[in-house]
């Protein structure tokens, strides 16, 4: 199966191989819709279809794409925070200027 996610689930999990154990750091597994804002509760926040993630700006911080929603979020780690940094739900095919 690829890719090695939970885009499905619409979810991101930490795995811990020292521990044997796989926890969800983000998402309840229902389908979330746009989200607004920065700074919000994890608790709060439903995923739609993640299909990617990097470690950016720093290993603080998780960068999303959170493809169901056509956005891209910022997940503080220390914090557990989720912060929209582009999109705003719209599919964005037209091209600009």
């Amino acid at each position: 199966y690829w890719p090695p996610d939970d885009t499905g689930n619409h979810a991101i999990r930490l795995v811990d191989f020292s521990k044997n154990t796989v926890s969800t750091i983000i998402g309840s597994g229902d389908n979330g819709g746009i989200i607004k804002g920065k700074n919000l509760d994890i608790k709060d926040v439903d995923l739609s279809s993640p299909s990617d993630l990097e470690f950016y700006p720093d290993k603080n911080h998780i960068v999303i794409a959170n493809s169901g929603s056509n956005q891209i979020l910022s997940y503080d780690i220390k914090n557990s925070k989720i912060s929209v940094i582009a999109g705003d739900g719209s599919l964005g095919k037209k091209d600009g200027k």
